[in-house]
């Protein structure tokens, strides 16, 4: 069964909570969060990167779930943009929290716990580098 779009966006939002970057901001401006998903998709457990399609656009690549996917975590309280530049999330849920979303969603421990650790190293290489990442 494929995953909605809110379980996609729990399951993005909990990967950050889990990994090393937990209590910093996600940042949320040129394609950082859209590069750092495609470098990270083989790791993803298939029912999730089946899901993720990714597209080259005028302004670079782009998740095309990626604006759906934060609407959602908006939406459902489990990120809030930084007040100062509306350009970083935060994330609101604990990692408990996250960690019991995974198993929620059939993710075991061993299973999401590296790819939280890659999509943190991702998104900070995106964001610090902009260049491809693996």
């Amino acid at each position: 069964m494929k995953p909605r779009m809110s379980e996609l966006a729990t399951f993005v939002a909990a990967l950050w909570a889990i990994g090393p970057g937990r209590s910093e901001l996600i940042p949320d401006v040129a394609g950082v969060l859209d590069l750092a998903l495609q470098d990270i998709q083989d790791d993803l457990p298939p029912l999730i990167a089946g899901q993720l399609h990714f597209s080259e656009t005028a302004v670079g690549v782009r998740c095309l779930e990626l604006p759906q996917i934060v609407d959602w975590m908006q939406y459902a309280h489990l990120i809030e943009y930084d007040g100062s530049t509306f350009t970083k999330l935060r994330i609101m849920i604990t990692e408990d929290t996250a960690r019991m979303t995974m198993i929620d969603l059939g993710f075991m421990s061993a299973q999401y716990e590296p790819v939280a650790q890659r999509f943190y190293d991702a998104v900070k290489c995106r964001q610090s580098e902009r260049r491809l990442c693996v």
